[in-house]
C-alpha cells in the first residue's frame, strides 16, 4: 500500500480513475471488481485526412461519417482517415495491453471494416516510423433490428513495447476499408450489404488498466 502522504503526478485533464475511488492516497477497488480497474484515455480530438469524398462531418448530428466508399491506401495522401494521438496517463499499468475502440451509430446488422494503423512512441525513446495494421471489426453489443443503436467496434489489445514508460504517445490512424485494400479482412465491407451506407462515428478512445492513482515521481513511475 502506498504511503497516504505520497504525492502523485497525473495529467491535469483527467485525475480520477473511472473505476475505483480515491482514499487517502491509494486506489481502493470497489466491491466485486477484483484486482483490475480500467478507465478511458481520451487524448486529442479527431483530425481528418480526406482524399475525395470518403469522410464528412454531419453538423446536425455531431458525427464524423465514413462514407460507403471511404478508401484505405498505403499512401496516406491517397486515403480517407481520421487520426488521433493518445498520451497515456501516469496511472497506467506499464506492462498491460491497451484496448482501442470506436463508438458509432449502427443502423443495420453488419459490421464495418474499421481498420487502425498505429505506432507507439515511447517517451525518451527513438522515434518509431513504421505503422502497424490492426482490424477493428468486433462488435460489443447485439444489434436491435429496425433501430439505430450506439455501438462499439473493438480490436485486439495492443501490447506495450519493451521500455514503455510514463506519458508514452500512441498515434492512431482510423480507416473504413470498404474494398479491403489493406488485405486485413476477408472481403469487402459487410456494412454496404443491402445498399451502400455511411457509418457515423461518435468517438474513439482507449481503455487501459491502471495500477495506482498516478506516478510517485513526475517522470518515474
Amino acid at each position: 500500500m502506498a504511503n497516504p502522504k505520497t504525492k502523485y503526478f497525473e495529467q491535469d485533464h483527467q485525475r480520477q480513475p473511472a473505476l475505483g475511488r480515491v482514499r487517502t492516497g491509494f486506489l481502493q477497488r470497489p466491491a466485486g471488481v477484483g484486482a483490475i480497474a480500467f478507465r478511458d484515455e481520451l487524448g486529442d480530438a479527431l483530425s481528418l485526412q480526406q482524399n475525395g469524398v470518403g469522410l464528412a462531418v454531419t453538423l446536425a448530428e455531431s458525427t464524423l461519417d465514413f462514407a460507403h466508399n471511404a478508401a484505405y491506401n498505403a499512401n496516406p495522401a491517397l486515403a480517407d482517415f481520421a487520426y488521433k494521438n493518445v498520451q497515456l496517463n501516469h496511472d497506467r499499468n506499464l506492462t498491460a495491453v491497451i484496448l482501442p475502440h470506436i463508438h458509432w451509430l449502427q443502423a443495420k446488422d453488419y459490421s464495418p471494416n474499421f481498420l487502425f494503423e498505429y505506432r507507439w512512441q515511447i517517451n525518451s525513446g527513438i522515434k518509431v516510423t513504421a505503422w502497424t495494421k490492426l482490424k477493428c471489426n468486433a462488435l460489443a453489443f447485439a444489434y436491435m433490428p429496425a433501430t439505430v443503436i450506439h455501438q462499439i467496434s473493438y480490436s485486439a489489445g495492443i501490447v506495450a513495447p519493451a521500455g514503455s514508460t510514463l506519458s508514452d504517445i500512441v498515434q492512431f490512424r482510423i480507416y473504413r476499408d470498404t474494398t479491403n485494400a489493406s488485405g486485413a479482412f476477408t472481403g469487402t465491407c459487410p456494412y454496404n450489404t443491402g445498399g451502400n451506407a455511411a457509418v457515423p462515428v461518435l468517438s474513439f478512445d482507449v481503455h487501459l488498466e491502471i495500477d495506482q492513482i498516478g506516478s510517485t515521481y513526475e517522470y518515474i513511475k
